[in-house]
């Protein structure tokens, strides 16, 4: 409530005239009103770096690593209640520097020569402001005690990802979510309104499991 809201796709559709996506990635992609979440797939989908690696490297993505949260399936709705009023003042505040961070972003082609240029605006609106949400996360009540009564040393990762728009559409082409010419379609209309080649933000959720425990994410 008032921080994360989730919105789909499927609800911007035109009747049976086309697939839902078209309509649906065009509409939000353009009014840049929601974050992207896509599924951890993305990893093996498309290469990518860390934001900290050198700047030879060029890929199709550059991966932000965030916040660790501990595995919540044992949380209970009215826990998970109290735990947003202890992280919304955080979230609030970090919401503000991603739109901010997201604006300059799209006014940068996501190209080698911009890459500096694209980690600086990172690093200044994005990862200057995520530490106190992990500060949050770290002394909020119920998420201290789920992480100090866990046997396992298991954890939740949220990233975030920087890259163009064409490489946002081409993701749900490789992921088998859309047919070829829905991904044509998509970019033939975003093409009118700016280039493919922009950069924007996504997010996605890593787990990962210390090896004593089984092993890894």
């Amino acid at each position: 409530d008032k921080t994360w809201q989730l919105s789909f796709p499927l609800e911007h559709t035109d009747g049976n005239k086309e697939d839902s996506f078209i309509p649906g990635i065009v509409h939000f992609i353009e009014k840049r009103q929601y974050l992207f979440s896509l599924n951890s797939i993305v990893e093996q989908l498309f290469t990518f770096i860390d934001l900290d690696k050198s700047d030879d490297i060029f890929c199709d993505f550059i991966k932000i690593p965030l916040w660790d949260f501990p595995l919540l399936d044992t949380i209970k709705f009215k826990q998970i209640k109290y735990t947003q009023q202890d992280l919304n003042t955080a979230m609030l505040s970090f919401s503000t520097h991603l739109n901010e961070a997201w604006e300059e972003l799209f006014k940068i082609h996501f190209i080698p020569k911009n890459q500096n240029e694209i980690k600086n605006t990172v690093m200044t609106k994005i990862v200057s402001n995520a530490a106190k949400v992990q500060e949050a996360i770290d002394n909020s009540l119920y998420l201290s005690q789920i992480r100090n009564q866990m046997n396992s040393n298991c954890s939740v990762k949220f990233n975030l990802g920087i890259t163009s728009v064409a490489t946002l559409v081409d993701y749900y082409l490789r992921a088998e979510m859309i047919e070829p010419y829905v991904a044509s379609e998509i970019k033939d209309r975003l093409k009118r309104t700016m280039n493919l080649d922009v950069t924007c933000v996504f997010s996605y959720v890593t787990s990962w499991k210390s090896e004593e425990e089984g092993g890894a994410a």
